[in-house]
Protein backbone atom coordinates (compact mmCIF):
# COMPACT_ATOMS: atom_id res chain seq x y z
CA UNK A 1 0.00 0.00 0.00
CA UNK A 2 1.49 3.36 -0.97
CA UNK A 3 1.11 6.58 1.01
CA UNK A 4 -1.70 7.97 -1.17
CA UNK A 5 -3.82 4.85 -0.67
CA UNK A 6 -3.27 5.08 3.08
CA UNK A 7 -4.28 8.75 3.13
CA UNK A 8 -7.41 8.08 1.08
CA UNK A 9 -8.46 5.35 3.51
CA UNK A 10 -7.70 7.42 6.62
CA UNK A 11 -9.05 10.82 5.60
CA UNK A 12 -12.11 12.10 3.83
CA UNK A 13 -13.45 15.47 2.77
CA UNK A 14 -15.91 17.18 5.11
CA UNK A 15 -17.19 20.66 4.16
CA UNK A 16 -19.41 23.12 6.01
CA UNK A 17 -20.53 26.49 4.68
CA UNK A 18 -20.72 29.97 6.17
CA UNK A 19 -22.77 32.06 3.75
CA UNK A 20 -23.16 35.83 4.12
CA UNK A 21 -26.20 37.46 2.51
CA UNK A 22 -26.47 41.24 2.32
CA UNK A 23 -29.94 42.40 3.34
CA UNK A 24 -31.76 44.87 1.04
CA UNK A 25 -32.51 47.36 3.82
CA UNK A 26 -32.28 51.18 3.66
CA UNK A 27 -30.24 51.65 6.86
CA UNK A 28 -27.14 50.24 8.52
CA UNK A 29 -27.46 47.34 10.98
CA UNK A 30 -26.94 49.33 14.17
CA UNK A 31 -27.46 53.00 13.30
CA UNK A 32 -30.03 55.17 11.57
CA UNK A 33 -27.49 56.08 8.88
CA UNK A 34 -28.46 55.22 5.31
CA UNK A 35 -26.63 52.13 4.04
CA UNK A 36 -24.73 54.17 1.41
CA UNK A 37 -23.39 56.60 4.03
CA UNK A 38 -20.65 56.42 6.64
CA UNK A 39 -21.90 55.71 10.16
CA UNK A 40 -20.06 57.24 13.13
CA UNK A 41 -21.48 54.39 15.24
CA UNK A 42 -19.89 51.82 12.94
CA UNK A 43 -16.62 53.76 13.07
CA UNK A 44 -16.71 53.56 16.87
CA UNK A 45 -16.75 57.27 17.72
CA UNK A 46 -16.85 57.87 21.46
CA UNK A 47 -20.35 58.44 22.82
CA UNK A 48 -22.16 56.65 20.01
CA UNK A 49 -24.37 53.71 20.89
CA UNK A 50 -25.78 51.09 18.52
CA UNK A 51 -29.48 51.13 17.66
CA UNK A 52 -30.91 47.85 16.40
CA UNK A 53 -32.42 47.91 12.93
CA UNK A 54 -35.81 46.24 13.47
CA UNK A 55 -36.17 45.56 9.73
CA UNK A 56 -33.01 43.41 9.92
CA UNK A 57 -34.60 41.44 12.76
CA UNK A 58 -37.80 40.94 10.75
CA UNK A 59 -35.83 39.72 7.74
CA UNK A 60 -33.66 37.51 9.95
CA UNK A 61 -36.77 35.87 11.37
CA UNK A 62 -38.11 35.29 7.84
CA UNK A 63 -34.85 33.67 6.74
CA UNK A 64 -34.71 31.51 9.88
CA UNK A 65 -38.31 30.34 9.28
CA UNK A 66 -37.57 29.60 5.62
CA UNK A 67 -34.66 27.42 6.77
CA UNK A 68 -36.91 25.53 9.23
CA UNK A 69 -34.91 26.86 12.18
CA UNK A 70 -35.89 27.06 15.82
CA UNK A 71 -36.45 30.77 16.49
CA UNK A 72 -34.78 32.52 19.40
CA UNK A 73 -37.16 33.56 22.17
CA UNK A 74 -34.98 36.60 22.83
CA UNK A 75 -32.80 38.57 20.40
CA UNK A 76 -29.35 39.42 21.74
CA UNK A 77 -26.09 40.64 20.21
CA UNK A 78 -22.46 40.41 21.23
CA UNK A 79 -19.25 42.18 20.34
CA UNK A 80 -16.95 39.87 18.39
CA UNK A 81 -13.57 41.45 19.11
CA UNK A 82 -10.74 41.24 16.63
CA UNK A 83 -8.12 43.67 15.44
CA UNK A 84 -7.99 43.96 11.68
CA UNK A 85 -7.78 46.97 9.43
CA UNK A 86 -11.26 46.47 7.92
CA UNK A 87 -12.92 46.93 11.33
CA UNK A 88 -11.87 50.36 12.69
CA UNK A 89 -13.54 50.08 16.10
CA UNK A 90 -11.98 46.68 16.88
CA UNK A 91 -15.18 44.63 17.12
CA UNK A 92 -18.13 43.48 15.04
CA UNK A 93 -21.67 43.33 16.42
CA UNK A 94 -22.99 39.82 15.80
CA UNK A 95 -24.93 36.97 17.38
CA UNK A 96 -22.92 34.09 18.74
CA UNK A 97 -24.48 32.96 22.00
CA UNK A 98 -28.09 33.34 20.89
CA UNK A 99 -28.55 33.26 17.09
CA UNK A 100 -31.92 34.36 15.73
CA UNK A 101 -32.32 30.83 14.31
CA UNK A 102 -30.67 27.48 15.02
CA UNK A 103 -31.01 23.79 14.26
CA UNK A 104 -32.74 24.26 10.93
CA UNK A 105 -32.49 22.35 7.68
CA UNK A 106 -32.95 22.54 3.93
CA UNK A 107 -33.11 19.93 1.20
CA UNK A 108 -30.76 20.09 -1.77
CA UNK A 109 -32.88 20.49 -4.92
CA UNK A 110 -31.15 17.83 -7.05
CA UNK A 111 -30.39 15.08 -4.54
CA UNK A 112 -32.98 15.94 -1.86
CA UNK A 113 -30.24 15.44 0.73
CA UNK A 114 -31.23 17.05 4.05
CA UNK A 115 -28.67 19.69 5.08
CA UNK A 116 -28.64 20.72 8.74
CA UNK A 117 -28.38 24.46 9.39
CA UNK A 118 -26.38 25.18 12.55
CA UNK A 119 -27.33 28.86 12.86
CA UNK A 120 -28.84 31.94 11.27
CA UNK A 121 -27.19 35.11 12.57
CA UNK A 122 -27.73 38.85 12.08
CA UNK A 123 -24.51 40.84 11.91
CA UNK A 124 -22.89 43.83 10.27
CA UNK A 125 -20.46 43.90 7.39
CA UNK A 126 -16.86 45.06 7.68
CA UNK A 127 -15.24 47.83 5.64
CA UNK A 128 -14.22 47.11 2.06
CA UNK A 129 -10.51 47.13 1.30
CA UNK A 130 -8.32 46.95 -1.74
CA UNK A 131 -4.61 47.06 -2.43
CA UNK A 132 -1.60 44.90 -1.80
CA UNK A 133 2.10 45.43 -1.13
CA UNK A 134 1.97 49.19 -1.76
CA UNK A 135 -0.66 49.64 0.96
CA UNK A 136 -4.37 49.27 1.42
CA UNK A 137 -7.31 51.55 0.72
CA UNK A 138 -10.30 51.30 3.06
CA UNK A 139 -13.87 52.25 2.12
CA UNK A 140 -16.09 52.58 5.18
CA UNK A 141 -19.34 52.88 3.21
CA UNK A 142 -19.89 49.09 3.45
CA UNK A 143 -19.10 49.12 7.18
CA UNK A 144 -22.25 48.34 9.18
CA UNK A 145 -24.36 47.10 6.24
CA UNK A 146 -26.82 44.44 7.50
CA UNK A 147 -25.96 40.79 6.82
CA UNK A 148 -27.47 37.41 7.51
CA UNK A 149 -24.91 34.68 8.14
CA UNK A 150 -26.12 31.12 7.47
CA UNK A 151 -23.91 28.34 8.85
CA UNK A 152 -24.39 24.71 7.82
CA UNK A 153 -23.08 21.69 9.64
CA UNK A 154 -20.01 20.18 7.92
CA UNK A 155 -21.91 17.44 6.07
CA UNK A 156 -20.84 17.96 2.46
CA UNK A 157 -18.63 15.20 1.09
CA UNK A 158 -17.85 16.92 -2.21
CA UNK A 159 -17.39 20.40 -3.56
CA UNK A 160 -20.31 19.74 -5.93
CA UNK A 161 -22.69 19.26 -2.98
CA UNK A 162 -21.41 22.45 -1.33
CA UNK A 163 -21.90 24.43 -4.55
CA UNK A 164 -25.43 23.00 -4.98
CA UNK A 165 -26.31 24.17 -1.48
CA UNK A 166 -24.77 27.62 -1.95
CA UNK A 167 -26.83 28.18 -5.12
Amino acid sequence: MDTNDFLHEQYFLKIGLEIHVELPIKNKSFSLEKREGVSITSLGYLGTLPQVNTEAIRMGLRVARALNSKLASEVTFERKAYLYFDLPRGYQISQYLNPIGRNGYIFLPQTLKKIPIRSVVIEEDTAAHSGESEGYTISTKRLGVPLIEIVTEPVFKSSEEAVECAK
